[in-house]
């Protein structure tokens, strides 16, 4: 390995990562791993408990990678034209932890 190459991966090593940025690793991961928590168990729920047929099943969970999909381009045109991207970031995860929150309060 020649010199340059190894001091520049010593500088990067010796880099840390900024608060924020760990901060928003952390409740991405949180939230990632609750909202899997909720889609994975969700079918099962409404097909064991609730006695919805699989086809309704099927027709929910399109509707809802169709709003997600499409929230994205919606978040990604918006994010590009107000050059916001962190207030949009704190908007949608504050969002999700909001509804995760009414969700487990109220029992649904």
């Amino acid at each position: 390995m020649s010199k340059t190459a190894t001091t520049q991966s010593e500088q990067l090593k010796a880099v840390p990562l900024d608060p924020s940025v760990r901060a928003l690793g952390v409740v991405s991961l949180l939230n990632d791993f609750s909202s899997e928590v909720a889609v994975r168990t969700l079918p099962l729920f409404l097909a064991n408990v609730l006695g919805v047929r699989v086809g309704i099943i099927g027709l929910i969970e399109g509707i809802a990678e169709s709003t997600a999909t499409l929230l994205k381009l919606v978040s990604g045109y918006l994010s590009d034209r107000f050059q916001r991207k962190k207030a949009l970031a704190l908007w949608g995860y504050g969002t999700a932890v909001q509804n995760n929150l009414e969700s487990s309060i109220h029992g649904v």
